[in-house]
């Protein structure tokens, strides 16, 4: 569970997630797997990209990613009635936006 908008912005959840993910992989060893749905789709991908917030040593472990139907292009959200809740501008929009951002090596 985390925060949702308009408690908090698109880019205050992916620290939030990152963070989550950090305190689960010190739980357990080996390789790590993330997937999500929609939202969570986007999370996840948003973890392996260049400027993710999580940790080295965390981020060394991820193997695969799975993203089913996931929002990796925020700019559309700007302009629906959703982003009354959302609260999404162009920068964040750019920078949160996993298909527009270096995916990391691997």
């Amino acid at each position: 569970s985390y925060t949702l908008c308009p408690g908090i912005r698109i880019s205050g959840i992916v620290n939030e997630i990152a963070a989550a993910i950090g305190k689960a992989a010190a739980m357990v060893e080996g390789p790590l797997m993330l997937t999500g749905h929609s939202a969570g789709g986007h999370l996840a991908s948003r973890m392996v990209t260049t400027t993710s917030p999580l940790g080295a040593m965390v981020a060394q472990r991820i193997r695969r990613v799975v993203s089913i139907s996931g929002l990796h292009d925020l700019r559309p959200l700007m302009f629906t009635t959703l982003n009354k809740t959302l609260n999404i501008d162009e920068r964040e929009a750019l920078s949160e936006s996993p298909a527009l951002l270096r995916p990391v090596q691997g």
